[in-house]
C-alpha cells in the first residue's frame, strides 16, 4: 500500500495524471466488492468524501469507522474530502483508520492553518479544497508552506447532478502562479473533483493538473475498467 498518492513519483516527473474514484458512486450494499472492482479497474487511488450535514445541509455520508473498515480490503491509498463542521476533530481517526492524504476547506470552522499543521503532524499530506464560492486569494500565506496539494471544485459539493464548470479551468495556472511566487521551489500539487469524464477530463489536462477525481462516470460501464480507461486515454493527451 502506498503511503500517500503520489508516492509512486509519477507525477513529480510530469508524465502521469493520476485518477482517483469518488466512492460516494459506489454501491454500498455490496462495498467490499466495490472496493475490489474499483482497484482491478486500475485507479490509483480511493477518495472518500465525509460531509456531516452540517458543513453540507442535508447531506451525511459516513466517518472514520467505515474508513477504517474498508482498509484491510484494498491496496488503494486513501485521499479524505472533508465536508465537516470540525475537521480538526477527525484528524487523528482518520489517520488511525489508514488514510494517506486529508482536504480541508478554508471556509470550515476552527482553526484552519492549525487543522492543517494537525495533519502533517500525524503523518498525512495535506490539502486545500477550493469549492465554485471560494477564492484562493483568501488563502493565508502560511498555509502554502504547509498544503501538498490543491483540490480544485469544478461542481459544488452541496448539489446533485451539476455540469462541469468549465469558467474553473483558469484557476489551476492562478493557483500554480500563487504557489509558485510564494514557494518556487516546489510544484503544488493540483487535483481536479466534479464533473468528470473522458472530456472534461481532457480539457483539465490541457491545463496542467496533476489527478482528477472521478465519481459517476466511472461507474457506467461494468467492468469499471472500461470507463477508467476512457479517462486513462484523455490524460495521457
Amino acid at each position: 500500500m502506498l503511503n500517500n498518492i503520489y508516492d509512486m513519483g509519477l507525477r513529480c516527473l510530469g508524465d502521469v495524471v493520476l485518477i482517483g474514484i469518488s466512492l460516494l458512486s459506489a454501491d454500498f450494499s455490496c462495498l467490499k466488492e466495490e472496493l475490489e472492482r474499483i482497484e482491478c479497474g486500475g485507479a490509483d487511488f480511493l477518495h472518500l468524501d465525509i460531509m456531516d450535514g452540517n458543513f453540507s445541509p442535508g447531506f451525511i455520508t459516513f466517518g472514520p469507522g467505515i474508513i477504517k473498515k474498508m482498509r484491510p480490503h484494498t491496496g488503494l491509498s486513501f485521499d479524505v474530502h472533508l465536508m465537516v463542521h470540525r475537521p480538526d476533530l477527525y484528524i487523528c481517526l482518520l489517520k488511525d483508520a489508514g488514510v494517506s492524504s486529508i482536504g480541508i476547506h478554508p471556509s470550515s470552522d476552527g482553526n484552519f492553518l492549525k487543522t492543517l499543521r494537525c495533519i502533517k503532524d500525524v503523518g498525512c499530506e495535506a490539502g486545500v479544497v477550493f469549492s465554485p464560492d471560494e477564492e484562493y486569494k483568501d488563502l493565508p500565506r502560511e498555509a502554502w508552506d504547509v498544503i501538498d496539494f490543491v483540490n480544485i471544485m469544478t461542481v459544488y459539493p452541496k448539489m446533485e447532478k451539476q455540469d462541469f464548470l468549465r469558467d474553473r479551468l483558469f484557476m489551476i495556472s492562478a493557483v500554480r502562479k500563487a504557489f509558485c511566487d510564494i514557494r518556487p521551489d516546489r510544484r503544488i500539487r493540483v487535483i481536479v473533483d466534479g464533473g468528470i469524464t473522458d472530456s472534461t477530463a481532457l480539457l483539465c489536462v490541457q491545463h496542467d493538473i496533476d489527478a482528477v477525481i472521478v465519481g459517476g462516470f466511472a461507474f457506467s460501464s461494468f467492468p469499471y475498467k472500461i470507463a477508467i480507461d476512457k479517462i486513462r486515454k484523455a490524460c495521457a493527451f
